[in-house]
């Protein structure tokens, strides 16, 4: 058998296994549990279909929580899906509104989003883009309003579960952390597998060279979410 065969199956097996050792698959239904309940209190209904690779409970729970208990004033969603509903579904009981902004590279599926909620899914088609020695396709430039500073800030795109395609959202490194307002949850979804991994990596390690008070958390069911926090949002490391 070549080489290149033996590597690549040795690379996919790796990959299992590092997944497996990440996830706590039963975790799921005390997520759903939870998201759930705060829905029913804040009198919204269930409307969600947490499955395949759309946001999982884990990922519902954090998000809704951060809202509930911090209000952010700016938001930033890259990759639109369940979680652009849930955020639009929150903004309209909250006393204040969220400034919200969703990014999404696929134009079919920003307009069905778009159809579903009020505030602006832009459009960013994926471009050729090299960062931190990985030549990716990233959202092209201009997507971010001039000078942005966000208090929320959730990386969920683009697709990287394909071959080819598994480092794609270290992009975010482009504007992270200087996007970050001094109080701030950064969320990043998938962070069992290999790409998201090397993006948190690398987002710790611009955080101690910034010397940012920031910290750093993680929570597992069928996928992982790890997050970093600092200023006002600092105690949402005990989420």
């Amino acid at each position: 058998m070549p080489f290149a065969s033996v590597r690549k199956k040795i690379d996919i097996l790796r990959q299992i296994v590092w997944r497996a050792y990440q996830l706590e698959p039963a975790m799921e239904a005390v997520f759903r549990d939870i998201f759930v309940r705060d829905l029913r209190r804040m009198g919204l209904e269930d409307r969600y279909y947490p499955l395949s690779g759309a946001a999982n409970h884990s990922l519902l729970y954090l998000l809704l929580r951060t809202i509930r208990e911090f209000a952010p004033r700016r938001v930033l969603e890259v990759g639109a899906g369940q979680t652009t509903l849930l955020l639009d579904a929150v903004n309209a009981t909250m006393s204040q509104a969220m400034d919200v902004t969703t990014v999404e590279h696929d134009a079919d599926w920003a307009e069905h989003i778009q159809s579903n909620v009020s505030h602006r899914v832009v459009v960013a088609p994926l471009a050729p883009m090299t960062i931190a020695g990985k030549s990716i396709d990233y959202y092209a430039t201009g997507f971010l309003p001039a000078g942005a500073r966000f208090n929320l800030v959730l990386i969920d795109g683009p697709a990287a579960h394909i071959q080819g395609a598994e480092f794609s959202r270290i992009g975010c490194l482009s504007f992270l952390p200087d996007a970050l307002a001094d109080d701030f949850m950064l969320i990043i979804d998938d962070a069992e597998r290999e790409g998201e991994a090397t993006l948190v990596a690398k987002l710790a390690e611009r955080f101690r060279n910034d010397a940012r008070d920031v910290h750093q958390a993680s929570i597992a069911a069928r996928k992982v979410q790890t997050w970093f926090c600092g200023g006002a949002f600092a105690r949402a490391r005990y989420f």
